[in-house]
């Protein structure tokens, strides 16, 4: 079993206990290590907690002697005082530390930036983005990753310890990764619809629900449905659907949308399909159903909405006297 936070400051704290002003005993450390109980039912492999532990600049090891250095002297003091900041240390000063901080930020500037700022990469992709994945448990267990869906993401507050420069290619191979996605989940929103119709018994309407997003870019919605009200009634409906790799709703909603959502308000819907994998072109879940979004999001405190861009136009009267804008 990979090595967890736990096995590394449990191996700090026996170090320390034999080797208080210098260097113990490699094989006495291992020995005492391993006949603790707790270690015995969590860890495998000690040698590989103890690799791990030197690429991460925390001990030292030099022929048969193991000692602790400075960097992991100062995680040694934190996880003793019971430093509430232990975690924001380690991430700092260790995984982003002088030792493997230029690898991790090599692997971690691979993760891709969706349209709502989080940094994603595909979970079954992600052992193999990193140069030593024994440390990908102590990445989950202090938080700067987290799984989500099929996708795994990097928590927002330690996202800034990244330093960002996208490229054009980045940003064109981000906005294809967002296409497929958006593509994935607009046909899975339809054999839902479909499928849903059918069990209500509207088989007609369901061979005509139909999405028109590839045909009518700018319509404000991505499919014409169908739905039957309180007295039984068949009506027409219009739904946008909004894809995700993550399981959470957190999609963009341009004012067109909203426009249209405002407009036919009871008749306008937006499903979420959540969890989308490209891969199996699958989600994890049925999509999401949300009735009247302009007055379900907006006035329920549940939802939160952020404004992140501005369309800005020049006014008739500026274009034709237009000078330098200071």
């Amino acid at each position: 079993m990979p090595p967890t936070l736990v096995d590394v400051l449990s191996l700090l704290d026996t170090i320390k206990s034999y080797a208080a002003k210098g260097a113990a005993s490699c094989q006495y450390v291992k020995d005492t290590f391993n006949d603790m109980p707790i270690r015995k039912a969590h860890i495998q492999d000690y040698d590989e907690l103890e690799q791990l532990c030197t690429k991460l600049g925390l001990v030292s090891v030099g022929g048969d002697s193991i000692s602790i250095t400075p960097l992991g002297e100062k995680i040694h003091r934190c996880h003793s005082a019971q430093d509430s900041r232990l975690t924001d240390v380690f991430v700092s000063d260790v995984i982003m530390g002088p030792g493997v901080g230029e690898t991790m930020r090599s692997s971690l500037a691979k993760f891709y930036m969706d349209s709502y700022g989080a940094y994603s990469y595909p979970k079954e992709e992600i052992y193999g983005l990193f140069a030593f994945p024994a440390v990908m448990p102590i990445l989950y267990e202090i938080g700067l990753l987290k799984k989500d869906g099929s996708r795994v993401i990097i928590s927002s507050e330690y996202a800034g310890l990244v330093p960002r420069k996208i490229t054009q290619g980045q940003v064109e191979d981000q906005l294809w990764h967002q296409r497929q996605v958006g593509a994935i989940g607009e046909e899975i929103a339809l054999a839902f619809e479909k499928a849903r119709l059918t069990r209500m018994g509207c088989a007609r309407e369901a061979a005509g629900t139909r999405l028109i997003s590839a045909e009518f870019a700018n319509a404000g919605y991505d499919m014409e449905s169908f739905d039957r009200d309180e007295d039984g009634k068949v009506h027409r409906i219009y739904v946008e659907v909004k894809s995700s790799t993550g399981n959470e709703i957190d999609f963009y909603w341009s004012a067109n949308e909203i426009k249209k959502a405002k407009t036919h308000a009871w008749d306008y819907w937006i499903y979420f399909v959540p969890g989308v994998d490209e891969r199996t072109k699958k989600s994890s879940g049925d999509p999401i159903r949300l009735q009247d979004p302009y007055k379900t999001i907006f006035s329920n405190p549940s939802f939160k909405t952020e404004s992140n861009q501005y369309h800005v136009l020049e006014t008739k009267e500026s274009v034709n006297n237009r000078s330098t804008y200071t």
